[in-house]
């Protein structure tokens, strides 16, 4: 996993000294090599951590005549497969990265060789003969890739602080992506929290030329599911054989490797199966709470143990106070660079603050309740249609109504598509789903299609994956995702949703699989999520730290109305019932935001 920059078009002097400059600003994705590369239309800058290749993977990697130059961020995991095919059909190869598959199989097939790479990626190909230079995204977007055009030069880079270092202009609030925040509870790409920067969409590339920038979706969610015709067994025994395959793959390195552990299902089928393939030591991390913080008891910790027990695993607890949350959650939100509500995330940025020090790579069991109908809110939801229209909104439509601005105030999405947005930006396709239309759906598995189909596409990509890169990467580890196998991912979206979302169990098939290797209380657990005594804490041992920023609060001020503000921040702490936790820290959040980001 690595860190790409650069700009493309029209290179001038100060290149140079304006990507070494985006270079140091995300040296914590590439501790181990950097690099650069200068060409006639602009000019790269690369961070390297080194996973695969050793000093073989060294970036930039060429073909044999130099015409194609490519730098990547992330792995292929298929290359031993495809380099077997592109020995076969004559192609020389000077070094055994997993990169220099890309090189050859654009050489093989153009633009649509990445149509072939299974992987999580984010790479900048620079054909020099054709004079066109491609940035291309993986299919679910598990690796980050941010652009911005400044004085008609192109701008891009892994992460959004060297864009705003290397052109401070781009500091400007995008406020379409706040009011989708505050309606979504992430920003949904392409857009950022910053007006004119913009994330590549996930399974898609941009195309520079002398006439200017193209974008082509080379990857669509597959369609309608109902297209599997084996039997539920059959297919619980294909599914045994893909995760297997990508656990292998992605599990089993010459790095040291570790899994971020719950008391779920989906962590523990992953634990079960690194523990088959990989060779000791083994690390598991698990977030766990001091009784004297955790009334509520929702510490995972004991259960997670047994498995580790069972397996052979070296499991870490990780102990976490309500000080040490409250002393990261700025240096969360300062490596996530986005808008954030998700009080889990800084969870996980305590877990790797002591996972850094054993491993290089660290799994999770992110992408199993997208595939597989595994969140509560999807059977809510069919119940009573109506409610997704405010499952995730930061404040219910009365505290919409009552806090918000009436400006700031969410807008229909197609409005959006009016909006003076570049024409490449729309073509990526904005949010485009208004949530009315599930209510307007004619069955519940169409409308459960749609909500799988949308979770993949937006909250797992702009949410989930998200936090998993930026946090990860901040202390220069390697995050991976197995679930999220292409294989697996079209394997998914063809079972009956009838074998999702049973009427006993979410994600009824992943837990009859996991059957095979996990005790039956682990396996017949209702979903609790990676969560923490929030309202307790921010009751108790948080409440001067939470209370004193927001009535203090000079970014929500611009957009709340302040008098309302203070009033529902007394309200809450003053014990009064109906305003949630997730609303009072999703409002720390931007507030911290702001300091971090916009008052510099």
């Amino acid at each position: 996993m690595c860190g790409i920059c650069g700009i493309i078009g029209n290179p001038t002097e100060q290149d140079t000294s304006l990507v070494l400059r985006m270079m140091e600003h995300q040296s914590h994705r590439g501790p181990d090599d950097a690099s650069m590369f200068a060409w006639e239309q602009g000019c790269i800058g690369f961070r390297r951590l080194t996973i695969v290749g050793g000093e073989e993977g060294k970036q930039p990697i060429m073909s044999e005549n130099q015409r194609i130059v490519v730098f990547c961020n992330g792995e292929i995991y298929n290359y031993k497969q495809l380099r077997s095919f592109l020995l076969h059909k004559q192609h020389q190869f000077l070094t055994s990265s997993d990169v220099e598959v890309i090189v050859h199989l654009y050489e093989e097939y153009g633009c649509h060789a990445w149509e072939h790479l299974k992987g999580d990626f984010a790479f900048v190909l620079i054909d020099r003969d054709a004079k066109r230079t491609f940035l291309v995204r993986d299919r679910v977007g598990v690796k980050p890739l941010y652009v911005a055009n400044v004085h008609q030069r192109w701008y891009f880079s892994s992460e959004i602080q060297p864009l705003l270092q290397a052109a401070p202009e781009l500091r400007c609030i995008n406020e379409d992506a706040l009011r989708s925040f505050f309606q979504y509870r992430f920003v949904p790409h392409p857009l950022t929290p910053f007006k004119h920067i913009y994330k590549v969409s996930p399974g898609s590339e941009l195309c520079f030329t002398q006439e200017g920038v193209q974008h082509r979706q080379y990857w669509h969610i597959p369609g309608s599911s109902q297209g599997y015709s084996g039997t539920f067994d059959e297919a619980c025994v294909q599914l045994d054989e893909i995760v297997r395959s990508s656990v292998a793959a992605q599990g089993v390195n010459e790095v040291p490797t570790g899994i971020l552990l719950s008391g779920g299902i989906d962590s523990n089928v992953l634990l079960s199966h690194m523990a088959e393939k990989s060779r000791p030591p083994f690390y598991a991390y698990t977030v766990d709470f001091e009784q004297a913080f955790d009334h509520q008891g929702v510490s995972e910790f004991s259960l997670a143990h047994e498995m580790c027990e069972t397996v052979g695993a070296t499991h870490v607890r990780v102990p976490i106070t309500p000080q040490e949350y409250a002393e990261a959650l700025p240096a969360t939100i300062a490596c996530t660079e986005e808008f954030t509500a998700d009080p889990a995330n800084t969870l996980l940025y305590l877990v790797l603050q002591r996972a850094h020090r054993d491993v290089r790579v660290l799994l999770a069991g992110d992408g199993v309740d997208e595939l597989f109908a595994g969140y509560p809110a999807y059977r809510r939801f069919l119940n009573n249609p109506h409610q997704q229209l405010y499952g995730r909104r930061i404040l219910s439509p009365d505290y919409e109504a009552s806090l918000l601005k009436t400006e700031y105030r969410f807008a229909s999405v197609g409005a959006w598509q009016q909006a003076s947005l570049p024409s490449w930006v729309k073509a990526q396709g904005i949010f485009q789903t208004d949530p009315h239309e599930l209510t307007q759906l004619q069955t519940d598995d169409q409308r459960l299609q749609k909500m799988l189909e949308n979770d993949i596409r937006f909250w797992l990509c702009d949410n989930l994956l998200l936090r998993m890169d930026k946090i990860t990467m901040r202390w220069s580890v390697e995050g991976r995702v197995p679930f999220l196998d292409h294989d697996l991912i079209n394997f998914a979206l063809t079972l009956p949703n009838n074998w999702k979302l049973h009427p006993q169990y979410e994600k009824y098939i992943m837990r009859y699989y996991a059957r095979r290797y996990l005790p039956t209380h682990l396996v017949e657990r209702k979903k609790t999520g990676f969560t923490l005594p929030l309202d307790a804490w921010l009751q108790g041992p948080l409440r001067s730290t939470a209370r004193d920023l927001l009535l203090d609060a000079q970014f929500l001020s611009r957009y709340i109305h302040r008098s309302k503000l203070e009033a529902c921040i007394k309200s809450y702490f003053s014990g009064e019932p109906g305003i949630p936790a997730h609303m009072i820290i999703s409002l720390m959040c931007l507030e911290y935001w702001h300091r971090l980001f916009l008052a510099v």
